[in-house]
């Protein structure tokens, strides 16, 4: 068996516990993540935000925490190729971006050869890609007709309200309380896809335990949105001013 590369790090916060499903189909999808069965793939997609690498990366933490051999994977980071080389050995194999594969004979290569190999072994395979199968035209006839069994699931994108849940219930997770004229203020001031959303929380995040608070307001995610960190502590007139704007 071939080398197998470092897995990426996963996010801590990329849980079952902390997905937010907006459909029936998003949450059978992550049913199904937690339930595999043996030489099953699945495939993701859905458009930029709408969770494909979160449900993946908490696939890997669900089945690692369960002593399954695991590894997370984005296609687009490094040679496909040759990081594909050696996973067949492990039990689910989750690779993000199949998208960047796709062209690249010797990555379609690999990764026609990982899936029979992987599969014959009862592992698993999980995919994600901002398109389905169909839309991916391989040049390998075969991968592309392995691809096309897989079952298929399309994430939706998030509406805005979709998005303050998400970032409350992230906010929770972190201790912190996200009330909704908050979240909103951030909503409407910042890049509008969750990458971006969860990043900014991450530093209002780091920026509250400097502060030592524990209650994100108006005021304050504006001045860490204005100066990157704040250190000053709250004052009487945060909720009244966060309840104003």
């Amino acid at each position: 068996m071939s080398q197998l590369p470092l897995p990426l790090r996963l996010a801590p916060q990329a849980t079952f516990d902390s997905f937010f499903a907006a459909d029936d189909k998003a949450r059978e999808v992550a049913y199904l993540l937690q339930h595999l069965r043996h030489s099953q793939v699945i495939w993701i997609w859905g458009g930029p935000g709408s969770g494909k690498s979160h449900l993946l990366q908490a696939t890997c933490a669900h089945w690692n925490a369960r002593g399954r051999r695991v590894i997370y994977w984005d296609l687009a980071t490094a040679d496909a190729a040759a990081a594909l080389a050696g996973m067949e050995a492990l039990d689910v194999v989750v690779l993000d971006n199949v998208a960047a594969v796709i062209g690249d004979g010797a990555a379609e290569q690999a990764l026609f050869r990982l899936h029979n190999e992987l599969l014959a072994q009862d592992g698993c395979l999980v995919l994600a890609a901002a398109a389905g199968p169909a839309e991916l035209t391989a040049q390998l006839p075969d991968l592309a007709s392995r691809l096309a069994a897989a079952l298929v699931y399309r994430l939706p994108s998030l509406d805005e309200q979709a998005q303050l849940e998400i970032l409350t219930l992230r906010a929770s997770k972190n201790g912190l309380e996200l009330a909704p004229p908050a979240a909103r203020y951030l909503v409407n001031r910042v890049d509008r896809n969750m990458a971006s959303l969860c990043a900014w929380l991450d530093t209002l995040d780091h920026a509250s335990l400097a502060s030592q608070r524990s209650r994100l307001t108006v005021p304050f995610i504006r001045s860490v949105l204005t100066d990157g960190v704040t250190l000053h502590h709250p004052d009487e007139g945060d909720e009244e001013t966060q309840l104003n704007q």
